[in-house]
């Protein structure tokens, strides 16, 4: 499937530094917020009855309640995904290191390559409001950059720039909801102990249904950018905070995404309780 929002991003050169400017933009699915939502419940009640009538066989014992979390392929998304009610998230957080990215197999070095790692409310189900921060990774001709950013779709992205990174550096990335039209998105460095914050407001209401934590490439001028080899992402100490107060890891996912493109899957990711592995294949 088309992801509904895709990070677009144009570049220009002012005062000796790379601005960047963009917003999410893509495909809207066909059918209303409560869509995938209603799919996913689905799914977990029908994979449910499957293991209930297996153990009724003695095909598999019933030990704690089973956690599903279906695999479905995306354009530009890899990694877990929460979805409950409207209403019910309020914050998510994930640890990554930053990797170094490389060309793809066939790559050129006359060619930038790009991927995004970054944590968000909603853009999933919700369809009219996405609340994110992350990091991009670039490389072209073996140079590699990095770029910290905010966004609150369908404004347009901000990218920081009192934050820089290298590779192998922890960095903890949090977005959180202080209600349905305004939030907070936090960026620190573990490594160098820089920290950028901002706070964010949007007449676009989010449902707060949705909670990620993703890896995946953005658009730049309408189309998707060339996907870089990123290596592998570990998110840890990733977790969903509901607005009562209870928090839901990766395994609590309701399915997982890995992109695929040109009908070739470029990701494959692995969880646990409390992270998950997107690598890329």
């Amino acid at each position: 499937m088309t992801h509904p929002y895709c990070l677009t991003e144009e570049i220009r050169l002012e005062d000796d530094f790379l601005n960047f400017r963009g917003q999410s933009t893509g495909k809207a699915p066909s059918t209303d917020w409560c869509t995938f939502s209603l799919a996913a419940m689905f799914q977990d009640r029908f994979a449910s009855y499957i293991v209930l009538w297996l153990a009724t066989l003695g095909v598999v014992t019933l030990g704690a309640p089973p956690s599903f979390a279906w695999t479905n392929f995306d354009s530009n998304w890899a990694g877990p995904v929460y979805n409950s009610n409207a209403g019910t998230f309020k914050s998510v957080t994930g640890t990554f290191t930053v990797p170094t990215p490389s060309a793809p197999p066939d790559g050129s070095p006359d060619v930038q390559y790009a991927a995004t790692a970054w944590v968000g409310i909603d853009g999933n189900s919700c369809k009219r409001a996405l609340l994110q921060t992350g990091v991009n990774f670039y490389v072209q001709d073996g140079r590699v950059s990095y770029g910290a950013w905010s966004e609150w779709f369908p404004a347009t992205q901000r990218f920081f720039h009192d934050i820089t990174f290298a590779t192998g550096d922890e960095v903890k990335l949090t977005v959180n909801a202080t209600s349905t039209t305004s939030g907070r998105a936090v960026i620190e460095n573990l490594a160098t102990g820089q920290t950028v914050t901002r706070k964010l407001t949007s007449s676009s209401a989010l449902f707060l249904q949705d909670a990620e934590c993703i890896v995946g490439d953005f658009k730049r001028d309408g189309s998707l950018v060339p996907f870089s080899n990123f290596g592998s992402v570990a998110f840890t100490n990733a977790e969903a905070t509901t607005s009562e107060g209870a928090t839901e890891g990766p395994s609590d996912a309701s399915f997982i995404l890995d992109i695929q493109q040109n009908n070739k899957v470029l990701t494959s990711v692995t969880k646990s309780r409390t992270g998950a592995i997107i690598n890329y294949v």
